[in-house]
């Protein structure tokens, strides 16, 4: 061996090489004693967290949970991310596909202190904190969380039935459900159903944005209750706070929706009202509606609907019913719809929220509404194309020459049927007027000002207008690309003047029979025959069904979804 050989091979063994970011695929829904590694054959959750965290924090892995109900076993007890593993995704197939559920007295999931963790698309159901804290879900010191489009729902302990952060770094809750948790202890100390944060010698940054709250219970701060937490209050942004519950018992009672005794909350665009507390002046016990309890008056950043004048917060915006639904809907996660005639639609600056506990985008109108669910109008039809009055047939001329028929896979036919449309055709600079004719692949037509059939080589038809799209075939799917420019996503005002040049949205209707797909920026929908709408914006692309059925290929989440006549789906890209 050379001496540089030699070296090389000290140097190698003295210095390993950095590991890499790795996705951990879990294999099945058991807890199994005994189970070690993560492999493709065999990978519990359990495992997959162990691998992980072994993994390092340079990189950032994801543990991928497919559909499916995932058990805790008695006898491994709860789940845990491990001390000082940081950098790790827990990523679900939805909160209505996926879910973690522990035995009745076991909690399912324990972040230990100086961790991080993600976790979106997940059910955490079902925990027990028994007489300690966090139902489903708890912080150590110093530990982090995110809960994207989470649900935490039918946990229990004496604090904290949802969630208990005990001297965290910082919770953040976004696009999620909290519902139907209880601290379930009798002493006053007993607060936060919902959610529960402690400051102990750290101080816990929380944050709630685009999600409900609803239907928690606690002997205070039904809803959130937080204690010894100075210098750190909370921010509700896009929150939907109601129907929480104090039982107290006491001649002060509790506060049903927040507690916080050492600090105020800064509330923009939320709905806070309904919440109740337990009074017992004598002979006996009361419900009364109490939303806040706060060191000092809440901070009001705008756009809030609090209906309860008797306990309002001490915030300004509307102080009307806003006609929440009575009860949650089949979104995921679940919420809480609101109508046409709510005062919280277009109430709020939407202050950089984009979409809503659903991922619908915000704004729909003009503003943001109040609280988790952004109101969608229903889509305004198109004025259907009168019919044109028959000309008598001009004397006869020389035949043309046929237009040649469309070729599979290669071309289609395109007729304008209305107005102006333009076509740009592959390896030319500028759209002309069409005439009736067969273009290839790559052609881009421009139907802003017309419509355009579109015939393929088999006779499936279908007109297709208001929008600028590409052309392409292959396998006997015919696909047109959203193409017109659109304005950057809002960064800063210095840009402003140069998105204003481009529109902030574009869309394409499609309307017949056949084999078509239309695609934007984060899906593309698939039709067999229907009425359906395709819209881009700024960080969305949504599908409209007007009728018929779509399916919609979601291409962040690689997920197939199906909608019907009078819904619709909005994809976004990850966070």
């Amino acid at each position: 061996m050379t001496a540089k050989l030699a070296l090389a091979t000290v140097v190698l063994a003295l210095f390993p090489a950095a590991a890499s970011a790795d996705t951990f695929t879990v294999t099945g829904p058991a807890d199994t004693i005994g189970a070690s590694g993560c492999t493709a054959a065999l990978c519990t959750l359990r495992s997959a967290i162990s691998a992980a965290a072994d993994n390092g924090n340079t990189t950032d892995d994801v543990i991928v949970l497919p559909a499916g109900q995932y058990a805790v076993s008695t006898q491994l007890g709860q789940l845990a991310i491990p001390t000082g593993a940081t950098r790790i995704t827990i990523q679900g197939a939805g909160a209505n596909s996926t879910t973690i559920q522990p035995p009745a007295s076991i909690r399912t999931l324990t972040i230990n202190s100086n961790a991080s963790v993600t976790i979106t698309g997940v059910t955490l159901r079902g925990g027990s904190g028994a007489s300690g804290q966090g139902g489903n879900l708890l912080l150590s010191s110093q530990a982090s969380a995110t809960l994207d489009r989470v649900r935490i729902t039918g946990g229990n302990a004496a604090q904290g039935g949802g969630v208990a952060a005990l001297g965290a770094t910082a919770l953040t809750i976004q696009s999620s459900l909290i519902d139907a948790n209880i601290a379930t202890g009798t002493a006053l100390t007993a607060a936060g159903g919902g959610v529960y944060v402690q400051g102990q010698t750290f101080t816990t940054a929380l944050t709630v944005q685009d999600s409900t709250i609803v239907s928690n219970s606690a002997r205070n701060g039904g809803g959130i209750a937080i204690e010894n937490n100075s210098g750190k209050p909370p921010v509700l942004r896009g929150v939907t706070l109601t129907r929480n519950n104090a039982r107290a018992g006491t001649p002060s009672g509790g506060a049903g929706g927040i507690s916080s005794a050492a600090t105020n909350a800064t509330f923009q665009g939320s709905i806070v009202g309904g919440n109740t507390s337990t009074f017992n002046f004598g002979p006996g016990p009361q419900d009364l509606l109490s939303n806040c309890s706060l060191a000092t008056p809440a901070t009001d950043a705008g756009g809030n609907v609090t209906p309860d004048t008797a306990d309002a917060c001490g915030l300004g915006g509307s102080h009307a019913d806003p006609h929440l639904a009575a009860a949650l809907d089949s979104s995921e996660p679940p919420a809480l719809a609101l109508p046409a005639n709510s005062p919280a639609v277009d109430i709020a600056d939407c202050a950089g929220r984009t979409v809503d506990q659903r991922g619908v985008a915000r704004p729909q109108l003009n503003a943001c509404d109040a609280g988790a669910y952004e109101y969608q109008p229903p889509p305004v039809e198109p004025t259907p194309t009168p019919t044109p009055t028959e000309t008598p047939a001009p004397s006869p001329t020389a035949t043309p020459t046929p237009t040649p028929p469309p070729v599979r896979n290669e071309s289609v036919g395109a007729t304008p049927v209305r107005g102006t449309v333009l076509v740009k055709l592959p390896r030319t600079s500028k759209f002309v007027p069409l005439d009736a004719s067969v273009i290839g692949n790559g052609s881009e037509v421009d139907t802003r000002k017309g419509r355009v059939e579109i015939t393929t080589s088999t006779g499936e038809k279908a007109v297709f207008y208001e929008g600028t799209f590409k052309v392409s075939q292959s396998g006997g799917l015919t696909t047109l690309t959203l193409t017109e420019k659109l304005a950057p996503c809002p960064k800063a005002k210095s840009s402003a003047r140069a998105a204003a040049k481009k529109p902030k949205t574009r869309k394409l209707w499609g309307d017949g029979k056949g084999k078509f797909r239309t695609k934007g920026q984060y899906s593309a929908a698939t039709v067999r025959g229907t009425k359906w709408l395709v819209q881009d914006g700024c960080r969305y692309t949504r599908t409209t069904v007007a009728s018929g059925v779509v399916s919609v290929r979601d291409d962040v989440t690689k997920r197939t979804i199906i909608r019907r006549k009078g819904t619709s789906y909005t994809a976004r890209p990850r966070r």
